[in-house]
């Protein structure tokens, strides 16, 4: 995919305890959509960190140029043989990604798709009153990492970026 940006992470070997240190560390900023995902998500500390490999994805470039549903990008995606994210993915990716592009709009809750955010694509949790997955943004120079709410029906535009595991 021409427009598919790729990034190598490490993920796995920490507790969730290790993961609030990490991004405390860094100053990278939570909402409460995204400390409630961080409690929730399953976490497998046991196991040997890993690396993966990650596609930054503009949903236009799956042809869904006039943007899509999530349930419409996630079944375009899989069909270009594009996975779906583990929740934890999110944290380690903020935490290993420091140079995501700023932006310079300060608005954070507008109900809109904030200007060079990226949506790590997930399965929903089960939880039907929790957020539904995490999306990244630098705001002039400060990392966030953020939970977002949407239903099924929430149109995203087409050149809203989406992280996708390639490997």
């Amino acid at each position: 995919m021409a427009d598919m940006m790729v990034i190598t992470i490490k993920m796995g070997g920490a507790t969730r305890d290790e993961l609030r240190a990490q991004l405390a560390a860094a100053h990278i900023q939570l909402n409460k959509h995204a400390a409630q995902l961080l409690e929730m998500m399953p976490l497998y500390p046991q196991e040997p960190p890993y690396q993966v490999r990650v596609g930054l994805v503009p949903i236009a470039a799956l042809g869904l140029t006039g943007g899509a549903t999530l349930p419409q990008i996630y079944r375009a995606a899989i069909g270009a043989g594009l996975k779906l994210a583990p929740l934890a993915l999110a944290v380690f990716l903020r935490l290993q990604w420091r140079d995501q592009p700023a932006s310079q709009d300060l608005e954070m809750h507008r109900q809109a798709v904030p200007d060079l955010a990226v949506t790590v694509a997930t399965a929903t949790p089960g939880d039907l009153d929790a957020p539904r997955g995490f999306y990244l943004r630098n705001v002039a120079g400060q990392l966030h990492l953020r939970g977002y709410v949407c239903d099924d029906q929430y149109w995203w535009p087409g050149d809203a970026v989406f992280a996708f595991v390639l490997n």
